[in-house]
């Protein structure tokens, strides 16, 4: 059946499409035609917007249909859209020698849920709208089923309800959650759905909607409530290296060089020394990083031991630690005092998460030192801005390392997720 059948059976009967992997392309803010649809129908559409929802089991064909609208939120998007760009990269590799079939996820898919109403006309036909209200993914990663993640454009009519909306605040608007949640019940087994996670407004409403469909209770409270805090790279020109001693690194003989003279001229000794290292993860950390990752999040052993191969494997991993340096300038790899890790890229965005110190060298400035030269190295990749979330209930040491490295906390874009009964809770 063509989009243009079933759009078009939609709008008379249903109000949603049951199926579609054909990319419905419209940039943000404007309002095009759904491509192969005529803007004029024979039939008198009632002034109610009627729901679409289209599925995509491909990551290109759903960034063909859905990237302008990702891509233009990238900070608050950037779950869907860097899980989404990473599916392709996989999917390109795979079967070539540099192919990661390990990383690759078990399943994947996209829902979007689309109003179409007729605009008003002096003429008798009528001029069909789409306006897009929210995307969902649904995917699995190498630690199992992920949350399912939410995303509404600003332009939506749920991203602009009051934060106190309920589900009866807005009928017409929260319809689109009905047709999007009875489309999941049709393709999902309910049970796998194990959380939500998106901004705070949709999610609590999508959970409320999801629950007295499903008769699935969820939990009394969200698993996780974050701030999102972000770093201009452009604005962060005080975190040059100038600012801070050369670091030894393996690419840096001469910053060896230098760091083992002045450790020489203050000790007067030509035996073994100690100075700070920021690298990326080895394969000799793993034991370190497993026990760190169970400090930092809710990893089992087992988990912990898989992720931190995920890291290392896509090197997505730094450590600042303290190397064992002797003439001529050798390095041991050290202790590890501080970890951090880039959980996820987009061509303009990074997101760091996971940032921890032990707990004996903490206050020290150590996890100040980590995150500026790996914001630095960012920028070097061409990223723009660096985003890291924040639970609302941390410390205030997290908060003003951030301040000082220059993050701003990111007002209205709440993130949280929340679980149900009787499921699974994956880290991810």
């Amino acid at each position: 059946m063509s989009l243009v059948s079933k759009v078009y059976s939609a709008l008379l009967y249903h109000g949603h499409v049951q199926e579609s992997d054909a990319p419905l392309v419209q940039q943000p803010g404007q309002q095009q035609d759904l491509p192969g649809l005529s803007n004029e129908l024979p039939i008198a559409l009632h002034p109610a917007p009627s729901r679409c929802v289209t599925v995509h089991n491909n990551a290109r064909a759903a960034l063909e249909a859905l990237g302008s609208w990702l891509h233009e939120e990238e900070e608050i998007s950037n779950a869907i859209l860097s899980y989404s760009e990473q599916l392709i990269q996989l999917q390109d590799e795979k079967g070539s020698s540099s192919s990661r079939e390990s990383d690759l996820p078990l399943y994947a898919f996209w829902l979007a849920c689309w109003s179409i109403s007729a605009s008003d006309s002096s003429q008798d036909a009528k001029e069909i709208i789409p306006q897009l209200d929210m995307i969902a993914m649904i995917c699995s990663s190498h630690l199992g089923s992920l949350p399912l993640l939410l995303f509404s454009p600003a332009t939506s009519r749920l991203a602009t309800l009051p934060p106190d909306s309920d589900v009866f605040s807005d009928p017409s608007a929260l319809s689109g959650l009905h047709s999007l949640v009875d489309r999941l019940m049709n393709i999902v087994p309910l049970d796998s759905i194990a959380s939500v996670m998106g901004p705070r407004r949709l999610v609590n409403l999508f959970t409320v909607v999801w629950c007295s469909r499903t008769s699935i209770n969820r939990l009394h409270a969200p698993s996780k409530q974050l701030h999102l805090f972000r770093l201009l790279v452009n604005d962060s020109s005080h975190l040059s290296s100038n600012r801070f001693p050369p670091l030894a690194t393996p690419s840096n003989p001469q910053g060896v060089e230098r760091n083992v003279k002045r450790w020489r001229d203050k000790s007067a000794t030509r035996e073994v020394g100690v100075i700070h290292c920021v690298r990326e993860l080895a394969e000799d950390d793993m034991e370190e990083v497993v026990d760190l990752l169970q400090l930092v999040d809710s990893f089992n052993p087992n988990q912990a031991r898989i992720h931190a191969a995920h890291l290392l494997r896509n090197r997505l991993g730094w450590v600042l630690d303290s190397t064992k340096v002797q003439e001529p300038p050798t390095m041991q790899p050290g202790r590890i005092i501080s970890f951090c890790e880039v959980s996820r890229q987009t061509k303009h965005l990074a997101v760091m998460d996971r940032i921890v110190t032990r707990a004996d060298s903490r206050r020290m400035g150590y996890a100040h030192v980590l995150l500026s030269y790996v914001v630095d190295w960012l920028s070097r990749m061409g990223r723009d801005r660096v985003i890291t979330y924040v639970p609302t209930s941390e410390p205030e040491p997290i908060l003003r390392l951030l301040k000082g490295l220059g993050f701003e906390q990111v007002p209205d874009a709440d993130t949280i997720q929340w679980g149900f009964e009787n499921t699974v809770q994956n880290p991810w």
